[in-house]
């Protein structure tokens, strides 16, 4: 009997550095063990609709899956997904992942939608495909919403949050070549892995406490190990990154992880909680290669930190910063501003909170300095609510909510305009280093902007920059959802895909 094949499509995500589907990844292990024949399609980096139309897909076609976040992903898979409703119609598309589960009936309710998988798609995507195959009842299947013909919305109970299901991969399902990444800060070609799940913290800008319900699981040291070795045999890398949410909260697993790649000859990058780390366990870290640690200060005023639950102070990250800085470690950190209850004297604090910690550690790198976002399914949102925010009645309309845009109305125009300029000079002015690899065009206007840019840092300019009102706009078009505009971006992107300009 021929196995159905199952499409899961990663839409493209704007400009952006380029990392393997891993959701998919563990999603194709499950699809196999059920007996779907799982096709990842990358629209980064393939012709997807030319592959969904083939004689070797289309016939066997059961599912196309996507997953989106907010911000310009989201044009893009919804564009991607209204394509597979007017060109195989008879061919569900079925969406999962953060954002469906946080706007379930604004996703269900798209024409461009057939269903919605809330939560993990392990065990249910298998289950709902089994359904559709035979013509039987969705209704026993957890975690799903969709609309009936006549406009009705049918949902069935959601899993709790705190069930992960394993974390297994399908090597095989994926050519991980063009995500090996050059230039990253790690090493000549760095492997990004994942590792675990979720996080014990309790953010209340983050969509962890609501979609993971604040638990934290993870593969085993020895999986992770016997995860590289394979890989080792498959692809050249002399670093990995492994960009968990919270790589470090169980440090036995840490040290045998990281003991592993020192005895495999691998320097490495990881993200961690502030708390999880001190001057001995940095100098561990750093004896075993590591070369980057990875963390969010988000904020240099201590009330704010207390307001965003971060468990976290100031001061801990400046006990990092000089512990990173004696065992000549490097590290790249994120910061937050606009929050409602922000005041200019928080701001001013973060702002020097940043210098502060650069000339404690020149080698420092920063993110960028992000705008809050209400996002759903965070504490936060409710508290925008409070303060005024109305959430857009459009899917669409959610593409223009990401980080360095500002979408808080209990601010003036005025003050938004001005921490998108903080936001981008922060962009431009810091961490060159994670642009390399793009094309040369691309290089050359970055060392130029970053110069510019730490110049308008040290003065604090921030009402004024043409050439970042520029590449705003070039970020925005990434988001169009219609219209000439949109339609002229993606004549301009067909022509720099065949020039390899991304």
């Amino acid at each position: 009997m021929t196995r159905k094949t199952v499409a899961m499509v990663m839409p493209r995500t704007g400009p952006t550095l380029l990392f393997a589907p891993y959701n998919y990844m563990a999603l194709s292990t499950d699809l196999k063990a059920r007996g779907y024949d799982p096709l990842i399609l990358d629209c980064r980096l393939e012709d997807v609709k030319g592959r969904l139309l083939s004689a070797d897909v289309r016939p066997n076609l059961a599912a196309v899956c996507f997953t989106s976040m907010m911000g310009p992903q989201l044009s893009y898979a919804l564009d991607d997904s209204g394509w597979v409703r007017e060109h195989i119609p008879e061919v569900p598309t079925i969406w999962g992942g953060i954002l469906p589960t946080e706007l379930p009936e604004l996703c269900a309710e798209h024409p461009a939608i057939s269903l919605v998988i809330k939560g993990w798609g392990e065990g249910k995507l298998p289950d709902v495909l089994d359904r559709y195959a035979d013509g039987s009842s969705l209704e026993d299947v957890p975690g799903l919403i969709w609309q009936e013909p006549g406009g009705e919305l049918k949902e069935t109970e959601r899993e709790p949050a705190r069930d992960h299901p394993p974390l297994v991969y399908d090597w095989d399902a994926v050519d991980l070549n063009p995500f090996i990444m050059q230039g990253y800060g790690l090493g000549n070609r760095t492997l990004v892995m994942i590792t675990t799940r979720g996080c014990p913290h309790k953010c209340t800008f983050c969509y962890g406490p609501q979609f993971h319900g604040s638990t934290w699981t993870g593969q085993t040291a020895e999986e992770v190990l016997a995860d590289i070795d394979l890989l080792a045999k498959r692809y050249s890398f002399d670093s990995i990154f492994f960009n968990d949410d919270n790589f470090a909260v169980k440090w036995s697993r840490t040290v045998k992880i990281v003991e592993g790649c020192k005895a495999r000859g691998l320097t490495y990058g990881l993200s961690f909680h502030a708390s999880y780390l001190n001057e001995q366990r940095i100098g561990f870290l750093k004896n075993t290669g590591c070369v980057r640690l990875y963390w969010g200060p988000e904020s240099g005023s201590n009330r704010m930190l207390k307001i965003l639950k971060k468990d976290a102070t100031a001061e801990m990250n400046l006990k990092i910063a000089e512990a990173a800085a004696r065992h000549d470690l490097g590290a790249l950190m994120g910061f937050m501003v606009g929050h409602p209850e922000e005041t200019e004297a928080d701001l001013q604090l973060t702002l020097n909170h940043i210098d502060e910690l650069l000339a404690i550690h020149p080698g420092l790198d920063i993110s960028d300095i992000k705008i809050f976002t209400p996002y759903p399914g965070t504490e936060f949102y409710d508290d925008a609510l409070a303060h005024g925010f109305v959430p857009p009645k459009r899917l669409e309309d959610w593409a223009s909510f990401y980080w360095n845009k500002a979408n808080t109305p209990w601010l003036s125009h005025s003050e938004k305009k001005r921490l998108e300029l903080i936001s981008y000079t922060s962009l431009c002015a810091f961490a060159t280093w994670r642009t390399e690899g793009l094309n040369p065009v691309q290089n050359r206007l970055t060392r130029i902007l970053n110069k510019v840019e730490r110049k308008r840092w040290d003065a604090r300019h921030f009402d004024h920059a043409p050439e970042l009102w520029l590449l705003q706009k070039y970020v925005d078009l990434h988001r169009l959802d219609g219209g000439a505009a949109r339609q002229a971006w993606q004549k301009v992107r067909k022509m720099a895909d065949r020039l390899n300009v991304r």
